[in-house]
């Protein structure tokens, strides 16, 4: 085999891994339950509860809130 026939057939083979990880498979069905999106932030961040129904009304996103604490805090 040349270097340049295992060279092609490795980049073929990272290309074929990669794009692997974009398609979509037949589990992907709809579900009655919102997804959730988890947005992990600092203690103090604050959105308007009006802001976040609008945005889960038109995302179909559900939004939970993790706030770890902020640097610094004992």
């Amino acid at each position: 085999m040349s270097r340049t026939f295992v060279g092609g057939l490795a980049a073929a083979l990272a290309a074929a891994l990669a794009l692997t990880g974009c398609s979509s498979s037949a589990a992907s069905t709809p579900s009655s339950a919102p997804a959730t999106l988890t947005v992990v932030t600092h203690d103090s961040f604050n959105v308007s509860p009006d802001l976040l129904a609008s945005f889960e009304k038109s995302s179909g996103l559900k939004v939970t809130y993790v706030a770890p604490g902020d640097a610094g805090r004992s």
